[in-house]
C-alpha cells in the first residue's frame, strides 16, 4: 500500500512542484537576497519572535525557514507562517512552537519564502525559466462550470491569444 503514496512522474498542476532552494528549482537561497540574520528582541516564548535589522519587505519571508543559530533550540529549523515587517521590526509567527523556550537574545537565519506560483517565481526570485508548473492549466471550477449560450471565448479557440 505505500507504493500508492509515492510520487511517481510529474505532476499537471498550476503550482510548482520543485522546492526553493533545491536543484530543480535552482534558486540560491543562501545569498544575502534571500537569506537574513536575526536576533530575538521580544517573543511570547514558542510561537511569535520579533527581531530588528534584518529588512526584508513586508511578507518577504512568509513560507520560508527559520533556523536557529544559538540558545536552547540551536540548530532545528520550523517554516515562518507570516513574517510582518512593522516600523523597523520583523514579527514571525512560527507553525510549529519551538520544543524549548525561545529567549531574548537567540540568534536565527531567516530565508526568503516561496508560495509556488509563476508571478511569485518571475517576479521575486527571477526564475521563470525553472518554474516546474502549469500556470495556465485550468482549475476544477473552469472545467466543471456550465458554458452560457452566446459566451464569448467558447468558439474552439485558444484562450491565450
Amino acid at each position: 500500500m505505500h507504493r500508492f503514496d509515492e510520487e511517481r512522474g510529474r505532476l499537471f498542476r498550476a503550482t510548482c512542484s520543485a522546492d526553493l532552494g533545491d536543484a530543480k528549482c535552482g534558486v540560491k537561497i543562501s545569498s544575502s537576497t534571500y537569506t537574513g540574520n536575526g536576533t530575538v528582541t521580544r517573543t511570547d516564548s514558542a510561537l511569535v519572535i520579533a527581531a530588528s535589522g534584518i529588512g526584508f519587505a513586508d511578507g518577504w519571508c512568509t513560507g520560508g525557514h527559520l533556523t536557529w543559530t544559538s540558545g536552547a533550540n540551536k540548530g532545528i529549523s520550523v517554516e515562518v507562517k507570516v513574517h510582518r515587517a512593522v516600523s523597523g521590526t520583523d514579527e514571525f509567527d512560527l507553525w510549529q512552537r519551538a520544543p524549548q523556550a525561545i529567549a531574548v537574545g537567540d540568534k536565527f537565519r531567516v530565508t526568503a519564502g516561496c508560495d509556488k506560483i509563476h508571478t511569485t517565481c518571475r517576479d521575486k526570485f527571477k526564475n521563470a525559466v525553472n518554474f516546474r508548473g502549469f500556470p495556465h492549466m485550468p482549475g476544477n471550477d473552469f472545467i466543471i462550470r456550465m458554458p452560457r449560450q452566446g459566451e464569448p471565448g467558447l468558439d474552439g479557440g485558444s484562450f491565450f491569444k
